[in-house]
């Protein structure tokens, strides 16, 4: 079929209802051309269907959704966009501690775990050959696109390296517009992010290793500003109670919240609530009020009773407020008629002041005058009444007992001072007391004091002094135990001195104790073996009191003795060596214990556990370089803990 070519015609009119051009089978060619006014062909119609267009105007773009948009148009639309890769996750905090190596100017530039263990970002565990944007460090430096080139687990720590097209692989591949879209995470997923840091490089790209990396969102909810009563979370908008106790706020709704009932009394009144309804939230929306009269009835306060009212008769000899029946009141008065004969005294009986009533026999009193001033009263069996009044000797006061000298006090005796001298006297002419037979008085031994113990007159040799006791002299206590009950000790002496027996030989572990109430609660005491003051606050671990540093040198591997508590241990080898804590069983230190290590020489020193015990450390447990050191404190029966300068 011949082509039909209109070279002369600016137009062509169709009056039909289309106009078709179809291929013939087999055609390659285009369906159409379009050439401009010198030939040139601008564009085709394929004979697939495709339109390919040569070159447009700008004008040419519109505005609405099937527009055709010209390349100048989409230039200004994507402007200062460079779009990368998606990536699987994004950061939403600094990662766990790690170290960054920058590799040749972010070649090959990792960030490496200073820990073993596996990668979370975003709430998501990670998998090797994924790849993840890291923008929240806080050494910006770091941030950018990573692949994950190692997960992490509990042998090894993750690995990072910068992404092959965000390395600056090509010069000014990383600058101010680089876009990327982060796929997943529970913060971050479906959210793109931008950089917007301009560089100190060429065109203001960015020199990986010197230059700040930030990345901002610049799509989904980054570009919202909640309004009152609202808060953003990530993706998440959600509905803010002030008070979960009046707003409720649920998974899909809100609601108010149930109130819970508090009900108190209120004054008298002869009007009250006497019912109320209350909502499904527990406000009351209605109330009903009633009145009472108490017409005819008597009031609390003073009532003036009418008629004949009765209460209950309460059992004989009760005495409270209780209403007294004219049946209580009956009883009573029977009952005191006829038992006046055995329970009334009169008071005629007694006729003077200080008068006793005294029982003479069964069932019979008596009267027993007042004694003599001074008198004391005295049982006297042989009595009317089995007391009586007897007088106290008088003993005169000493004010000057030296140069007295007292002779044996023969049986039955007594000491008396008869005005110019002490003598020994019997007891009748010291107490006038003529009935002896239940005294026994033996002859006294040396030092010893007369006492009466509550029953009988006694020799001892342990006074007790009921008042203040005064010594102004030196006072010397040759006993092997001192007791003093009091609840204040004061001691006016400059210098103390405890556990001053030569002849002796103290404890090893209590050479010297100061106890609260029993050994067992023992809270300061010196220890012979480390040669130190120690001290307890549950009376059972003890630590040491140092005030200056002790050393222990060592030229070889090590294993810890009791004796090194406090000190520093000084490890001075030209090769490696070990330093060995001891288990609880072989070496016994206190919990609380604390020692340092120093390494002296270029041998690095390795902390070593001893059978059954834990010894914690990061990131090892050896010392870095010679003067590292580290502190070793005790903080169970078999574990301790290193902190100091310390490498893997």
């Amino acid at each position: 079929m011949a082509r039909l070519r209109i070279e002369t015609a600016p137009e062509i009119t169709v009056y039909d209802e289309s106009f078709v051009i179809k291929a013939a089978t087999g055609a390659s060619a285009p369906l159409a051309e379009f050439k401009n006014s010198s030939g040139t062909v601008v564009g085709n119609i394929a004979v697939d269907g495709t339109l390919n267009v040569t070159s447009v105007v700008t004008s040419n773009a519109g505005t609405s959704s099937t527009s055709l948009a010209t390349r100048g148009y989409v230039d200004t639309v994507a402007a200062g966009l460079n779009w990368h890769d998606a990536v699987a996750y994004a950061t939403a905090a600094a990662l766990p501690t790690c170290t960054y190596a920058n590799g040749t100017a972010g070649v090959g530039a990792t960030l490496t775990g200073d820990a073993n263990g596996r990668l979370t970002v975003d709430g998501t565990s990670q998998t090797t050959g994924k790849s993840i944007l890291v923008k929240n460090q806080a050494t910006a430096t770091q941030n950018g696109i990573y692949t994950i080139t190692a997960q992490g687990d509990a042998s090894n720590p993750f690995v990072l390296t910068r992404r092959a097209d965000s390395n600056n692989s090509v010069a000014g591949q990383v600058s101010a517009g680089d876009s990327v879209y982060v796929v997943a995470g529970s913060s971050n997923g479906g959210q793109a992010f931008i950089l917007t840091t301009t560089g100190t490089g060429t065109n203001d790209s960015i020199v990986l290793g010197t230059d700040n990396l930030s990345f901002s969102q610049f799509t989904g909810t980054a570009a919202f500003v909640v309004g009152d009563g609202m808060v953003k979370t990530g993706n998440s908008i959600d509905i803010v109670s002030a008070n979960g106790t009046r707003l409720v706020v649920n998974a899909d709704s809100i609601d108010l919240a149930t109130v819970a009932q508090s009900n108190t009394s209120g004054a008298n009144t002869t009007s009250f609530v006497s019912n109320f309804t209350v909502d499904d939230y527990g406000r009351i929306s209605g109330k009903e009020t009633s009145s009472v009269s108490f017409t005819g009835y008597a009031t609390l306060a003073s009532p003036g009773l009418t008629g004949v009212p009765t209460a209950p008769t309460a059992a004989n000899a009760t005495s409270n407020t209780q209403l007294a029946t004219t049946a209580f009141v009956q009883n009573a008065a029977t009952i005191a008629v006829s038992d006046a004969g055995n329970n009334a005294v009169l008071k005629s009986l007694i006729d003077a002041k200080g008068d006793l009533v005294v029982g003479t026999a069964d069932n019979t009193v008596n009267r027993l005058a007042v004694g003599t001033d001074g008198n004391f009263l005295r049982a006297n069996s042989s009595a009317t009444s089995g007391l009586e009044w007897g007088s106290i000797p008088t003993i005169n006061d000493i004010d000057d007992v030296g140069g007295v000298t007292i002779t044996s006090v023969a049986s039955g005796q007594f000491l008396k001072y008869n005005g110019s001298a002490w003598v020994n006297a019997s007891l009748t002419e010291t107490l006038g007391i003529t009935d002896l037979s239940d005294v026994t008085i033996t002859t006294a031994a040396a030092n010893q004091l007369l006492s009466y113990n509550g029953s009988a007159w006694v020799n001892t040799s342990n006074p007790t002094v009921a008042g203040n006791l005064t010594v102004s002299g030196n006072l010397t206590v040759s006993g092997t135990t001192t007791s003093i009950n009091t609840e204040t000790l004061t001691i006016d002496d400059n210098i103390i001195v405890l556990n001053n027996n030569e002849a002796g030989t103290p404890s090893v572990n209590a050479g010297i104790e100061v106890e609260r109430g029993t050994s067992t609660n023992v809270v300061l005491r010196w220890n012979e073996t480390t040669d130190c003051w120690e001290f307890t606050n549950d009376g059972t671990n003890y630590q040491r009191i140092i005030t200056d540093t002790v050393t222990n040198a060592q030229a070889a591997s090590y294993t810890l003795v009791l004796a090194d508590s406090g000190k520093m241990i000084e490890m001075g080898n030209a090769s490696a060596n070990t330093l060995t804590l001891p288990p609880n069983s072989s070496v016994a230190f206190p919990v609380g214990t604390t020692l340092t290590v120093l390494q002296t020489l270029a041998g690095q020193c390795t902390l070593t556990a001893g059978a059954g015990v834990t010894l914690n450390g990061t990131p090892g447990l050896k010392l870095r370089a010679q003067w590292s050191s580290a502190t070793l404190i005790k903080r169970a029966t078999d574990t301790w803990v290193a902190l100091g300068d310390l490498v893997a």
